[in-house]
């Protein structure tokens, strides 16, 4: 890592000369004008080195921010990165399963330089699974390798990138950066336990999830407050950005015939969900408003950044707009009425705090990390089928009522499953049964509720 900038510098250049190499032969430019040429696309060499650079070490610190709840999770990617890619702990100085246990009881994880030792693994061992992959061939990755090289390359030599010698590392290696940089060190071991998918299929339904949720853009625009905000919120949102690329690529895994065609599921998903934030972005302009004529203050919004104004329980909410998106295209329902719906539901049954409640279950290993992700999965997928019931329910009524009355009026029609369902969550509240079975139960209760609901309207 700490000479990594040297190293990718070195690659520039070396890739760099293997295209112009072509150049030359094709007698698209002499050798005189190449060295006069090369020289000139150092500036923006080093400010794509120190870009990618700059991410790395953001990578780093996400994961210094979290290493102490995931001891069980990395030492679980040290094993696996034993077995596949020949990691000898004790050559590069990273600590055995009994000081693993030790750091566990004392709530303490990895450090930084053994985090870096990780990522390097990693991505090495990511890079070698692409590689071997059609993936490197898919029109859907060409715009990385267009955006690697300067703008200049690219304006005067851009039909020779798909044929320079050494494309298809050159596009795995990237793809790799990806994964790691914005999804985490971690990111695809898991979802590879969770999923069993592979490297290639898991790097297909990423790249979907970002562009899907812009989530590149919304990664700049947390950097753009530098100096602006503590950089414990600048973290807090870049960790709640990541899960949401995280979240989303393991539900387009479980949802998308695999591989997944990347730029046919974008096509899908990507223009609800945009519409899906804009909703709730207005919502939250509406609510700080409110809040505003209520204190009799002026609320100077200019500094927010666009796709930010929700907070971070919003971004925990977009995850859900996936399920939205389809309960939309199947009920051929207008998308207001859908995420209208939504949020009162969410509202009557306190489906935030149910997942926040989940979300702070532990996660000491394995076992209770998978029972936590389903049991929130679970929550937002019946969060849908609850939508798509009660926007059925709207069709087959004479359309008068809004969200929120029709919401009230199919509870009152449904009262005994409703009724049973805030009875559980009551007594689980009074019992104080915060627990992973307090909240299996809570959800099995929401489920119990969804499906026969969702039944009984079928009929």
């Amino acid at each position: 890592i700490d000479n990594s900038a040297g190293v990718d510098c070195s690659d520039h250049e070396v890739n760099l000369k293997i295209l112009l190499a072509d150049a030359i032969a094709k007698q698209l430019i002499d050798v005189p004008e190449r060295a006069t040429f090369l020289a000139s696309l150092a500036v923006e060499v080093c400010d794509h080195v120190l870009e990618n650079n700059s991410s790395q070490n953001e990578t780093l610190t996400l994961a210094e921010a979290i290493a102490g709840g995931m001891v069980d999770v990395h030492q679980r990617l040290l094993h696996w990165l034993e077995e596949r890619a020949s990691l000898d702990r004790q050559l590069e100085a990273l600590p055995t399963d009994g000081e693993l246990a030790r750091r566990r009881e004392a709530g303490k994880g990895l450090t930084r330089p053994e985090l870096a030792v990780l990522l390097a693994y990693v991505k090495n061992s990511l890079t070698e699974d692409l590689v071997a992959s059609s993936l490197v061939d898919e029109v859907a990755f060409e715009p990385l390798l267009d955006a690697y090289f300067p703008r200049d390359v690219v304006e005067r030599f851009g039909a020779l990138i798909n044929a320079h010698a050494l494309r298809r590392e050159l596009t795995a290696t990237l793809v790799s950066n990806v994964l790691v940089n914005l999804g985490g060190i971690s990111m695809v071991h898991r979802l590879t336990e969770e999923t069993s998918a592979s490297v290639p299929d898991i790097a297909r339904a990423h790249a979907a999830a970002l562009r899907i949720f812009d989530l590149e853009a919304r990664f700049e625009q947390v950097r753009a407050l530098d100096g602006i905000v503590e950089p414990a919120v600048q973290t807090a949102l870049k960790l709640e950005i990541k899960r949401l690329g995280e979240r989303a690529t393991r539900w387009l895994l479980r949802h998308e015939p695999l591989p997944i065609d990347v730029d046919e599921v974008v096509e899908t998903y990507e223009a609800p969900v945009a519409a899906l934030f804009e909703m709730v972005e207005q919502a939250n302009r509406e609510r700080w408003a409110r809040i505003a004529h209520q204190l009799d203050v002026a609320v100077d919004q200019t500094d927010m950044p666009s796709g930010l104004q929700a907070d971070l329980d919003e971004l925990d909410r977009a995850f859900g707009f996936l399920e939205l998106s389809e309960v939309g295209r199947q009920t051929g329902a207008d998308l207001r009425v859908v995420a209208s719906v939504a949020a009162e539901l969410e509202a009557a049954f306190e489906l935030v705090w149910l997942r926040k409640h989940i979300a702070d279950l532990p996660r000491d290993d394995h076992w209770l990390t998978l029972a936590r992700g389903t049991l929130r999965d679970d929550v937002y997928r019946e969060h849908a089928e609850l939508t798509a019931a009660v926007v059925r329910w709207m069709a087959g009524h004479d359309g008068s009522l809004d969200a929120a009355g029709a919401v009230e009026a199919w509870s009152q029609s449904h009262s005994g499953s409703v009724t049973r369902f805030q009875a559980v969550l009551e007594e689980i509240r009074s019992a104080g049964r915060l627990d992973l079975a307090g909240m299996s139960v809570a959800v099995r209760s929401l489920s119990s509720m969804a499906r026969m609901q969702s039944k009984f309207d079928d009929l």
